[in-house]
């Protein structure tokens, strides 16, 4: 019974160790969004410059409609792109506040996407670090719970003698 409350914990260290690192690599998809939505404005003020340069071409009769519709298409397409990357941010930021035990609402930015340095990881890591993970203790202490209950198991294949007052 104590190799399975042991392995209970591991698997509650687990559950906080995987929603840790939900949280972390939602954050970085986050700022991947504000890069994306960087882009997509960029995006939509040159296809508007490109727009009105040709506009101003076909009014002198230099080029066709055809060129003009096939630009207000792409421009049309960009100015629908933002308002999904808004969305996304904003699904994303609620997400994120959710996990962190807040109400829903804006998630504070620190450095950009590309600001950010990988940390160093070492050549050589020690395999003892394998012992810590959580999904390793937790089948540890399963495996130990399970021994002692192949002992009980086994122990009832003995007869049993019982004494009582009568």
């Amino acid at each position: 019974a104590l190799a399975d409350l042991f392995a209970s914990e591991e698997v509650r260290r687990g559950v906080i160790l995987s929603i840790a690192s939900f949280v972390a690599s939602s954050y970085f998809d986050l700022l991947s969004l504000d890069s994306q939505l960087e882009i997509a404005n960029k995006t939509v003020e040159s296809r508007k410059k490109t727009l009105d340069l040709f506009q101003q071409r076909w009014e002198k009769g230099d080029i066709s409609q055809l060129e003009i519709s096939q630009l207000e298409s792409e421009y049309w397409y960009a100015v629908s792109q933002v308002p999904q990357i808004e969305k996304s941010i904003v699904q994303l930021e609620n997400a994120i506040s959710v996990l962190l035990g807040r109400s829903p609402g804006p998630i504070p930015r620190g450095k950009n996407l590309n600001d950010l340095l990988l940390p160093e990881i070492p050549e050589s890591m020690p395999s003892q670090l394998l012992e810590r993970r959580p999904d390793v203790l937790q089948a540890e202490q399963e495996l130990i719970a399970a021994n002692a209950r192949i002992g009980v198991v086994k122990s009832q294949y003995y007869p049993s003698i019982s004494l009582n007052g009568l």
